[in-house]
């Protein structure tokens, strides 16, 4: 579908950071906004919990669409990330956005502490 090329260009790799604290459900929450005309492809995806966090674990589920998937489009998941744990995905192409579509995550509050996520991605022109 793509040229691995593209994927070289240091220039054209972006990286994102959101951190989002105790008290909060993030529900289709957006983490890129999709742009007409472009794709998002991801590369790597990093989900940290804070070692402070009492809930005993944390969801969490990301992937492309108006809603967060729950199968087709999902680009990263976890039932279950425990206080002071993460998962992380090994680099390269984790899935490609349609035309506008946003990258959206869905997860559990740690109700204490916080949650970081961390996404690597490149926007192209199909």
């Amino acid at each position: 579908m793509f040229p691995f090329g593209w994927l070289i260009s240091y220039r054209a790799l972006k990286t994102l950071r959101v951190t989002y604290a105790a008290g909060t459900t993030p529900a289709d929450a957006v983490l890129i906004a999709g742009v007409s005309g472009a794709l998002i492809v991801v590369i790597h995806m990093l989900v940290t919990v804070s070692k402070a966090a009492t809930a005993t674990k944390v969801a969490f589920r990301a992937g492309f669409g108006a809603t967060t998937p729950t199968g087709e489009g999902v680009v990263a998941s976890h039932a279950g990330i425990a206080p002071g744990g993460g998962f992380g995905t090994p680099p390269g192409v984790l899935g490609v956005s349609g035309e506008g579509e946003d990258l959206r995550y869905t997860a559990d509050d740690p109700l204490v502490g916080d949650v970081d996520v961390n996404v690597s991605y490149v926007m192209v022109r199909p």
